[in-house]
């Protein structure tokens, strides 16, 4: 239910779902690197607004919460 990102180029770093989860599951990520981008998708990964979050540095968290078939988002913490 944690993880943590280690990307090193941006190319590779774009999340946009999660492989697997169960009804009720909640995760939290927490970003290692300065790469880490989320794309919002209504069908898959839900995030704050409507809007990609393509602004993450190291240090930052986002918590999602997976409801049988989308992803969530519940909160994030820029901690930078």
């Amino acid at each position: 239910n944690l993880f943590k990102t280690a990307n090193t180029v941006r190319a590779a770093a774009d999340i946009t779902t999660f492989d697997g989860g169960r009804a009720g599951q909640e995760i939290t990520v927490i970003i290692g690197d300065a790469y880490t981008d989320f794309t919002h998708d209504v069908r898959a990964l839900t995030l704050q607004g409507g809007r990609d979050w393509d602004t993450s540095a190291a240090g930052d968290t986002i918590t999602f919460v997976y409801d049988g078939s989308i992803w969530y988002e519940k909160c994030r913490s820029d901690n930078t």
